[in-house]
């Protein structure tokens, strides 16, 4: 048994109370520093849960769905223990991507697979730090240039956690405000048409024991 399952896990004979329940994320693409960067800040000793982040090399959403799945195998994970599994991904403003979770998102929940999407991408959930404004945005770039008006210099793959540690519980208020928003307007989510969006609200909320 390696190293990293002992820390998490213990022995087989102890593993089942002996240690918090873990969240498994998996990010997709090679250049997920993103995700990977903010997520460790909630890899707290006395948080509810453990938090694991993996890298992922695809951006096929049905391939991470395996891959994580095997992930959690080789873990040990159990949801009966309340561990979580949850893919994060960006949904691009892609209808074909929209178009696949809408179809498969109720199957792989019975798997023990859970999906937290942003569109365009993650930086949505940092700009709802300090707005709830339900302006679309063209394309991932336009999402990172709003992002700058309130974290100048901000560049992708870094982790402006100093700028955002005090602000999480509004991203969290803002976040389901929007949701509520696209709700009201007919639409409903996961479409490219709920933009901006993001489930990030939901797993922090999970994270920091709110629900």
């Amino acid at each position: 048994m390696s190293r990293n399952r002992r820390n998490f896990l213990g022995d087989k004979k102890r593993s089942h109370r002996k240690r918090k329940p873990v969240i498994l994320l998996l990010a997709e693409g090679n250049d997920n520093k993103t995700e990977k960067e903010y997520f460790k800040y909630f890899k707290d000793q006395k948080a509810k849960y453990s938090v694991i982040v993996q890298s992922s090399g695809d951006t096929d959403l049905k391939s991470m769905a395996e891959a994580l799945a095997k992930k959690r195998d080789q873990l040990e994970l159990d949801v009966a223990l309340g561990d979580k599994c949850f893919i994060v991904a960006d949904l691009d403003l892609d209808k074909e991507k929209s178009k696949w979770l809408r179809n498969n998102i109720s199957k792989y929940s019975k798997k023990g697979i859970g999906f937290i999407i942003s569109n365009p991408c993650f930086e949505v959930w940092y700009l709802f730090h300090f707005t709830d404004s339900t302006h679309p945005y063209s394309d991932n770039k336009e999402v990172i240039k709003a992002l700058r008006k309130y974290i100048p210099g901000y560049m992708k793959s870094t982790c402006p956690h100093s700028d955002l540690k005090e602000n999480t519980g509004l991203a969290i208020s803002n976040a389901a405000k929007v949701e509520q928003a696209h709700i009201r307007n007919g639409k409903s989510w996961i479409s490219v048409e709920c933009n901006p969006m993001t489930d990030v609200y939901k797993l922090l909320s999970i994270i920091m024991g709110i629900i």
